[in-house]
């Protein structure tokens, strides 16, 4: 297995991309609470979803079309206590990546004062 793709972002900004990134690949977000590990995969209800899974546990599953929550981005630390750590840096990867594409999520971590960090790896 070779390194597909790499993207480092340090309070924000880019400090490393390379590569390629493909949707349908699975890959990991690493935050400074933790990895999360993404699936592009049949979900529960019979649909393709992103599946996100921390310590091997279902954080949430992503439905198409725009592979959001179905809650507001400020409402993610309470909708997801257990992991509200790893949400914001996970949902700006995301929306990084162009997997999340709803608008609202889009345009709360695509804000250039976002500040977080966070690493993604896709390995295939």
């Amino acid at each position: 297995m070779s390194l597909h793709y790499e993207l480092s972002v340090n309070q924000g900004q880019v400090a490393k991309e390379s590569g390629y990134f493909f949707l349908a690949m699975p890959f990991d977000i690493m935050t400074p609470a933790g990895t999360v590990s993404c699936e592009f995969k049949k979900g529960s209800k019979g649909k393709v979803v992103y599946r996100l899974l921390k310590d091997n546990q279902l954080i949430v599953e992503l439905e198409h079309s725009d592979y959001a929550p179905d809650c507001e981005p400020d409402s993610l630390t309470t909708i997801f206590p257990a992991y509200k750590d790893v949400m914001k840096p996970v949902f700006a990867a995301l929306v990084k990546l162009g997997v999340t594409i709803n608008r609202v999520y889009k345009a709360a971590f695509s804000a250039e004062d976002n500040t977080v960090s966070y690493e993604v790896r896709q390995v295939g």
